[in-house]
């Protein structure tokens, strides 16, 4: 069975993305790894040799990624989708809003609105798209309040690996937010 402190708890995110969080990430290995090991007995040496340099590597990345967004001289987040929550919690960030736009749901006048005034309100410099996501209200609320549009990779395209794009999504609030 898998041990206790390797089951994943949902708590209040209702975001499905947690691989955004390494060390969720890495309960998410140590689940596959002990899972595995119990249908396939004999690679359990190899499987337990993976996790564990799997684990060292995801606690350096933990580690590295921090120290990169410990001089922030904000930590809020305008986001346009509501995917990195379990990226936020991961480095003690704040999303404030979270627009999801959809083919045939766009963001209302009235939603635009509240986001600008937010922006205004506590002095957002930036806000975040999803890579390969829609860019419209971003670009509007852009016009409107002057904050820079920045681009974080949910990983959901497959195309980029696991740390580069980690790296990346902590480059891009850096830049946004230092």
């Amino acid at each position: 069975g898998v041990p206790e402190e390797n089951i994943i708890v949902a708590k209040d995110y209702s975001d499905p993305h947690y691989w955004l969080d390494p060390q969720t990430y890495q309960a998410m290995g140590n689940i596959i790894a002990v899972a595995l090991g119990e249908r396939y007995p004999e690679q359990n040496k190899v499987l337990t040799y993976n996790q564990r340099v799997l684990t060292t590597e995801l606690a350096a990345l933990q580690e590295e990624l921090q120290g990169e967004l410990s001089e922030l001289s904000s930590r809020e987040l305008i986001t346009f989708h509501d995917g990195f929550s379990w990226f936020a919690k991961a480095f003690d960030l704040t999303i404030l809003a979270s627009i999801e736009e959809e083919e045939g749901a766009e963001a209302s006048a009235g939603e635009l609105k509240e986001i600008c005034d937010l922006i205004k309100e506590k002095n957002i410099p930036a806000i975040f798209v999803e890579k390969n996501g829609s860019t419209n209200a971003a670009e509007i609320i852009a016009r409107e309040t002057g904050v820079k549009i920045y681009t974080l990779n949910t990983m959901m395209d497959g195309q980029t690996d696991y740390f580069t794009a980690m790296r990346e999504n902590v480059q891009a609030v850096k830049e946004a937010l230092s």
